[in-house]
């Protein structure tokens, strides 16, 4: 099966020019963990996460919450510097290149793909435009329906 066939085409994408914080809203508003940052064209320049939010937010902190459960110093100056980072624009922490995949790619590749780099989700591409989103919900229905065709 090819991943235009269960990507998700009702896509949302930012600027590299929106704040931090518009961009937590907008994450928030549409329950995703990541967004494509795109330029007028909508060719894809990067990708933003609310991982890179908390390491931004946290620069230092971020390895020990791996290891730690609950740590109240990090937690007060993560919510300090939330405050300080929602002015900074979105191209400051997007990961550029993006990681993504071409619409003809296989959902066997999307998933090695996804799995390899760790991701949770992944901006879909024809000729370098953003056409949608797969997700690893998406691979995982796509695999439960293949296994019924069978």
């Amino acid at each position: 099966m090819k991943v235009k066939e269960i990507m998700d085409r009702d896509i949302t994408a930012v600027t590299p020019d929106f704040t931090v914080g518009d961009l937590i809203e907008i994450l928030v508003l549409h329950r995703v963990s990541g967004l494509p940052v795109v330029d007028d064209e909508c060719n894809i320049i990067g990708f933003v996460s609310e991982k890179d939010i908390i390491e931004m937010a946290l620069p230092g902190y971020a390895a020990y919450l791996r290891k730690i459960s609950f740590i109240p110093d990090g937690l007060r100056i993560m919510i300090k510097n939330m405050k300080s980072i929602a002015d900074k624009s979105v191209r400051e922490i997007m990961k550029s290149p993006a990681i993504v995949v071409d619409q003809d790619a296989t959902t066997l590749e999307v998933a090695h793909i996804m799995f390899k780099n760790n991701v949770r989700r992944l901006p879909v591409v024809k000729d370098g435009k953003l056409v949608g989103m797969v997700s690893r919900a998406n691979l995982l229905f796509s695999f439960l329906e293949e296994g019924e065709e069978s």
